[in-house]
């Protein structure tokens, strides 16, 4: 699915968005490690479920488009298109 639509005219803001997603995985994990270090210590049980899950979101969100922006960085600094690299035409 990504090497037919990321392509030559429109990388710049397939790239923005992974940068976005990759800031707002971090951001949400700087935050959950905030909240629960300021909660454990009040005992609130349902709170720290939350966190937890969010944190796992976090974290797989960070998992998932890790790989992809570093491939797409690699891409662009080679100015190679997602298909060309999969035919290995370089």
């Amino acid at each position: 699915w990504l090497t037919n639509v990321i392509g030559l005219l429109n990388h710049r803001e397939f790239f923005v968005m992974l940068v976005g997603l990759i800031a707002i995985a971090v951001a949400g994990v700087g935050v959950d490690a905030m909240l629960m270090f300021m909660i454990v210590h009040k005992g609130l049980m349902v709170d720290e479920v939350l966190i937890v899950l969010h944190l796992g979101y976090s974290v797989g969100l960070l998992v998932l488009a890790g790989p992809i922006l570093k491939i797409h960085a690699g891409l662009i600094s080679r100015n190679e298109l997602a298909s060309e690299w999969r035919r290995n035409d370089f």
